[in-house]
C-alpha cells in the first residue's frame, strides 16, 4: 500500500487502498454488483478509529459509506471513490451478559455470531432468517425475524447504542440519553451516523426447535395456500413462515415452505399438520438447534451472486395471487438469465403492530411482506437489466392483485428496496418514513445537518435556522473482552494468580462457569477448578506455571470436540477458543496463520475469500488444533493429504513456559512429534498452514438411499473406491431417517460443477436415491454439512475402526444392526456407522517416518452412540452399541493388523482412559520409541497426558 501520509497516525486499524492485493477482497460484498472501487478502506478498530475516518473523509471530500455485513444489494455499504469505514473485521462480537438478559454487540457483526452466543446461555433475540447478514443494516431499518411473533422487530429489542456522529463525537442513545437519536436510529437507517456496539434485549429461548424445509408441487397449491390461510388468521406467537416460489431439486417449480415452530418436533408437527397432510414431496422439517434456524436459506443466498431485489406487500394468503405469480416465475426461469423468486413472509404482525406507531420512526404495516429478487452468476450488464426487469414484472403483478393498498403499503418492507441508494432515494424516503419522516429531518439537521451519512433513502435536513443544540456525549473505545463489561477483581482463591495474567479467569463462582466447561459432547464436561482463557503465549505460559505449582492438571480446550473428554480436567483447563480463533491470510504466499482456538468453519471461511483453501475437518466447528494434531483427514485429503501434511510451522508453548517455534528448520523433532503426536508436547498457539488454489462452489450434498438400494450401492462405491481421482470423498452413514426406517445417507463431494459431479457420479445417481439434494454449493459450506445431526450438547460415545475395502455382506450386516439397535429401545442412544471413504493415494503416497501418524492403507470408520438425556444409563448403553458393531466390523475384516483394526485416534474414546497409555503403543506403532525421545526432550514430566500418553524415554 501506497503510504497515506496524512492519515492520522493515531490510527490503529488496517488501511487499503487501490494497489493493496487485499483490495478487491475489501470491496467485494454479498451481491457482486454492489461492489464498488472505493478509494480507501478503512478497517476500524474501535470508536476512535471510526472518529478518526469520518474526519479524514469530510476534510478530503470523500464520501463515507458504513460496512456491517454487506448484505445490501443496491451498493448501500459501498462507495465508488469514496472512503469505507469496514465496521466487521475487528467489531464482530456479541457479548452476552446471562444475569441481565442483554447482548452487547458490535456493528460489524452478522446474526450468525449473535444466535451462537446468545443462545450458549439459553438466550436468543430477533435476528435475520440468513444468517450472515449484517445485524446493523437489518435492524437500522427493521428487521423481521421467526421470532417476530413472540418479540416484534429486530429494532423493538435495541436497548441503547453507542453511535460516532457526522462531527466525530461519539454519543450513546437510548431513552434517557439522546432520546430523539435512539428514536431515529430505530427505522432510520445509517442516517444519523456510525454505531458501534448495540445492546439487544434478550429472552429465554430453547434449544431445540421444530423447523426445517418442505417442498410443494403446483398441483398441492390450492391446498397449501388455503391451509396457509386458515393458518394466518390464528398463527400464535410460536410460529411464522416463508414460502419461496421457486425451483425444486428436480428442476420443477415448487413451492418451498420453511416452517418454524418454537416447540418440539411433536408440538410443531400437530400444528402444522394441516401443511403435511397435504403430503409434500419433500420434508426436511424436524428438531433442530435454534442456532441453526437462520441458517437455512444459506445455501441459496450465498455470497458472490448477482442480486436484484424488491419488497411488496399482499393482503393475506391467497391462491389466484400466488398462483398466478407462481407460474410466472416458473416461466421466467425457465428461460436463459437470471433466477428470479417470489417469497412470501408470514411473521406474524400482532406483537409489532401493538407497538405505538410514534415510537419509532418504522412504517408498522398491518399486512405480511414480500420479497421478490432475481439473482444470477455471471456479473454482466445484461443480466443485472434482465434481473430488474424481472423484478419489476412480478413486483406489478402483485401490486395489480392488491388495489386496495395504499402508496405506502404497496412501497414494501424498506431493508429490501434496491432503490434505496438509486437517483430517486431522497424522494422515495419521504413515502417510506410516511408520516415519521419531518420528525426525522429535525433529528437529522441535529446531528447530521451536512447530510454527511446519506447511502440509504436519505432524508433531507431541515432548512430552517434553530437554536443551537448542546449534545452530551462521551468519547469512548469499545471493550476489547468480556471482562471489560465485568467486575474485573480476581476470584479471593485465585489471589496468588500472577498478576502480569491479561485473559480471563472463571471459577466455580462464576456465572459464567457452567458455560466455561461445556463441551460438543455433554459426557464430556469435567468440573475444573480454573478455566483460563488466555490471551497470548505469556498467558499461556503464566497459567501452565501456575497449573504445575499448584499441583493441577492440565487440559487443553480449542473446540473442545473431544467426547473422552480431552478437554475438560478437574483441574485447569487452558481455554484457546475465546480469542484465539482466528486465521489470517496471506494470498501471495498461499499460507494461513490460524490460532490453536480457531475452529474449521474460521479457516474455510477467511481462506475461501482468496479462492484458497486447506484440508479441514467434515464438522466445522470441529477444533483446528485436536483435529490437526491427530491427523486431520478431509474432502480435500485426495488432492493434499492429511491436514497435519499442510501444516509449515507452529509456535509451541512448553511444558516449562517457554515459547518456542517448530519448523523442518527450528526444534525440527518436536515438529516431527506434534504432526500426529497429539497435545502430548505442549500448546499449539498458532500453526502456519498451506493453503491451495480453490474453486468457490463445488458440486456436493446429501443423497438418501434404502435397504432394498444398498446392493446396488455398494457395488458402484467399490468400483469408484479402485479410481476415485484427486477431486472426489464420499461419507456413506448408516443410520435412521426422519420416518423412523433404516437408510444409508451418502455426503458426496467432487471438487467441480454439477455438470462434472453429476456425470462423474453417474452410477450412483442412476440407482434413483429417494431423496437428492445434491448441487453445485459455495465451498465454504461443504464441511457444515454434517452440523445438524452433529451439534453442541448431545451424549456421544465414539471409536474407530477399518475395514478392507467398500463390501456389500459386510455392510448389510452392520446396516441391519444399527437398524436393530435403534428400534429397542426407543428413548435410548441412537447408534450410526459412517464409512468415509477419503481416497488414500496422497495420504500414502508420504514416507511412513515424515510424521508419527499411521498411515493405514484402508478406509476409516466411525461408530458412534448420540443421545438427549445426560443419564450413566444412556453413556453406559451408548458404549455397549458402539462395542456391538465394532466387533461385528472386526469380525468381517480379520485379515487388518491389530493396528488397522485400532482405527483413527481422533475417534477413539479410549484415548483419555485407564487403558490409554498402553494403546498409544498401538496407535503410533513403530513411531512409539521416538516419540518418547521427544517427549523426554520436550515434557519430561509429563505435564500434557490427556491424549494417547506418551511415556519419556528413561
Amino acid at each position: 500500500m501506497s503510504p497515506i501520509h496524512d492519515f492520522p497516525a493515531e490510527f490503529k486499524g488496517d488501511l487499503i487502498t487501490p494497489d493493496h492485493p487485499d483490495h478487491p477482497k475489501a470491496i467485494s460484498r454479498w451481491a457482486l454488483n454492489a461492489k464498488r472501487n472505493a478509494a480507501m478502506v478503512a478497517f476500524v478498530k474501535d470508536t476512535e478509529d471510526i472518529s478518526l475516518a469520518i474526519k479524514y473523509a469530510c476534510a478530503h471530500g470523500l464520501e463515507i459509506a458504513i460496512k456491517g455485513g454487506g448484505h445490501n444489494p443496491a451498493g448501500a455499504s459501498s462507495t465508488e471513490g469514496g472512503l469505507v469505514i469496514d465496521l466487521h473485521r475487528y467489531l464482530n462480537y456479541s457479548r452476552v451478559d446471562p444475569a441481565k438478559r442483554i447482548g452487547y454487540v458490535g456493528g460489524g457483526a452478522v446474526w450468525e455470531t449473535v444466535d451462537k452466543a446468545a443462545i450458549e446461555h439459553g438466550l436468543a433475540t430477533v435476528g435475520g432468517t440468513v444468517n450472515h447478514t449484517g445485524v446493523a443494516g437489518l435492524t437500522l431499518g427493521g428487521g423481521y425475524g421467526f421470532l417476530s411473533p413472540t418479540h416484534g422487530l429486530a429494532l423493538d429489542n435495541v436497548l441503547g447504542a453507542t453511535i460516532v456522529l457526522a462531527n466525530g463525537s461519539i454519543a450513546t442513545a437510548n431513552e434517557t440519553e439522546n432520546p430523539d437519536l435512539f428514536w431515529g436510529i430505530r427505522g432510520g437507517g445509517s442516517n444519523f451516523g456510525v454505531v458501534a456496539e448495540f445492546v439487544f434485549r434478550l429472552h429465554p429461548q430453547r434449544r431445540a426447535v421444530f423447523a426445517g424445509r418442505a417442498l410443494y408441487h403446483r398441483r398441492q397449491l390450492e391446498a397449501l395456500i388455503s391451509a396457509t390461510a386458515e393458518w394466518w388468521d390464528s398463527p400464535g406467537d410460536r410460529s411464522a413462515q416463508i414460502q419461496a416460489a421457486t425451483v425444486g431439486p428436480d428442476g420443477q417449480p415448487a413451492m418451498a415452505v420453511i416452517m418454524f415452530y418454537n416447540g418440539s418436533e411433536a408440538e410443531g408437527r400437530a400444528f402444522y399438520h394441516r401443511f403435511f397432510d397435504i403430503g409434500p414431496v419433500l420434508d426436511q422439517v424436524k428438531e433442530i438447534p435454534y442456532e441453526d434456524v437462520n441458517s437455512l436459506q444459506n445455501a441459496s443466498l450465498y455470497h458472490g451472486q448477482g442480486v436484484y431485489f424488491k419488497g411488496a406487500a399482499h393482503r393475506r394468503p391467497d391462491y389466484e395471487t400466488v398462483l398466478r405469480a407462481f407460474d410466472r416465475a416458473a416461466a421466467l426461469n425457465a428461460g436463459p438469465g437470471p433466477n428470479p423468486r417470489v417469497i412470501f413472509e408470514y411473521y406474524p404482525l400482532q406483537r409489532i403492530t401493538s407497538h405505538d406507531s410514534g415510537e419509532t420512526p418504522f412504517r408498522r404495516d398491518c399486512i405480511p411482506s414480500a420479497l421478490v429478487v432475481a439473482l444470477w452468476g455471471e456479473d454482466t450488464q445484461e443480466n443485472s437489466t434482465r434481473g430488474r426487469e424481472m423484478v419489476y414484472e412480478l413486483i406489478g403483478l402483485l401490486k395489480d392483485a392488491n388495489p386496495q393498498l395504499s402508496e405506502e403499503e404497496k412501497a414494501g418492507y424498506s431493508n429490501y428496496d434496491d432503490d434505496a441508494v438509486s437517483k430517486g432515494a431522497a424522494e422515495k424516503a419521504r413515502l417510506v418514513f410516511g408520516k415519521h419522516y419531518a420528525r426525522l429531518q429535525e433529528v437529522k439537521k441535529r446531528y447530521d445537518p451536512e447530510n454527511v451519512f446519506h447511502k440509504w433513502f436519505p432524508i433531507t435536513p431541515v432548512s430552517e435556522r434553530r437554536q443551537p443544540i448542546i449534545i452530551e456525549i462521551r468519547c469512548i473505545a469499545l471493550p476489547t473482552t468480556l471482562t471489560d463489561r465485568r467486575e474485573t477483581a480476581m476470584p479471593s482463591n485465585l489471589s496468588d494468580f500472577p498478576s502480569e495474567f491479561k485473559g480471563d479467569l472463571v471459577t466455580p463462582e462464576h456465572p459464567e462457569y457452567t458455560k466455561a466447561i461445556a463441551r460438543w459432547a455433554m459426557d464430556a464436561k469435567r468440573d475444573a477448578k480454573i478455566v483460563a482463557f488466555v490471551k497470548d503465549v505469556q498467558d499461556m505460559s503464566l497459567a501452565i506455571q501456575y497449573a504445575r505449582s499448584h499441583d493441577m492438571e492440565i487440559a487443553i480446550k480449542g473446540g473442545g470436540h473431544n467426547p473422552a473428554g480431552a478437554s475438560s480436567t478437574e483441574g485447569l483447563v487452558i481455554d484457546l477458543h475465546r480469542y484465539f480463533d482466528y486465521a489470517r491470510v496471506d494470498p501471495e504466499k498461499k499460507i494461513a496463520y490460524v490460532g490453536g482456538g480457531a475452529i474449521w468453519e474460521t479457516v474455510d471461511k477467511a481462506a475461501i475469500e482468496y479462492g484458497l483453501a486447506t484440508v479441514g475437518g467434515t464438522v466445522n466447528h470441529t477444533g483446528v488444533g485436536g483435529l490437526t494434531l491427530g491427523g486431520g483427514y478431509g474432502y480435500l485429503s485426495s488432492s493434499y493429504g492429511l491436514a497435519l501434511d499442510n501444516v509449515l510451522e507452529a509456535t509451541v508453548v512448553l511444558a516449562d513456559g517457554t515459547v518456542v517455534n517448530a519448523s523442518k528448520t527450528e526444534n525440527p523433532d518436536l515438529f516431527w512429534g506434534i504432526r500426529g503426536g497429539g497435545s502430548n508436547f505442549g500448546v499449539v498457539s498458532e500453526f502456519v498452514f498451506q493453503l491451495y488454489d480453490q474453486r468457490r462452489t463445488v458440486f456436493s450434498g446429501m443423497a438418501v438411499y434404502d435397504r432394498s438400494q444398498l446392493e446396488a450401492l455398494t457395488k458402484v462405491t467399490a468400483e469408484w473406491w479402485d479410481n476415485p481421482g484427486d477431486k472426489s470423498s464420499q461419507i456413506q452413514t448408516a443410520a435412521v431417517g426422519p420416518d423412523g426406517k433404516p437408510v444409508m445417507v451418502v455426503a458426496f463431494f467432487y471438487n467441480g460443477s454439477e455438470a462434472e459431479g453429476r456425470t462423474f457420479y453417474k452410477k450412483f445417481f442412476d440407482i434413483g436415491p429417494i431423496d437428492d439434494q445434491v448441487k453445485e454449493i459455495p465451498y465454504e459450506l461443504v464441511n457444515a454439512l454434517q452440523n445438524h445431526v452433529s451439534y453442541h450438547g448431545q451424549g456421544v460415545y465414539q471409536k474407530g475402526v477399518a475395514h478392507r475395502k467398500p463390501e456389500y455382506e459386510t455392510v448389510l450386516k452392520v446396516f441391519d444392526r444399527v437398524a436393530e439397535l435403534t428400534a429397542a429401545p426407543a428413548a435410548g442412544p441412537n447408534p450410526a456407522i459412517l464409512f468415509e471413504y477419503f481416497p488414500l493415494h496422497k495420504i500414502t503416497a508420504k514416507d511412513s517416518g515424515e510424521t508419527p501418524f499411521r498411515r493405514d492403507p484402508v478406509p476409516s470408520i466411525l461408530v458412534n452412540a448420540i443421545w438427549v438425556d445426560d443419564t450413566q444409563e444412556n453413556l453406559r448403553r451408548g458404549r455397549e452399541m458402539v462395542y456391538d458393531l465394532i466387533g461385528l466390523i472386526k469380525s468381517a475384516n480379520l485379515q487388518l493388523t491389530v493396528a488397522e483394526q485400532a482405527g483413527y485416534g481422533n475417534y477413539d474414546d479410549e484415548a483419555v482412559s485407564k487403558v490409554a497409555a498402553d494403546k498409544a503403543r498401538i496407535v503410533f506403532g513403530k513411531h512409539y520409541a521416538r516419540l518418547q525421545q521427544v517427549k523426554k526432550k520436550y515434557d519430561p514430566d509429563q505435564v500434557f497426558h490427556k491424549w494417547f500418553p506418551i511415556a519419556p524415554a528413561a
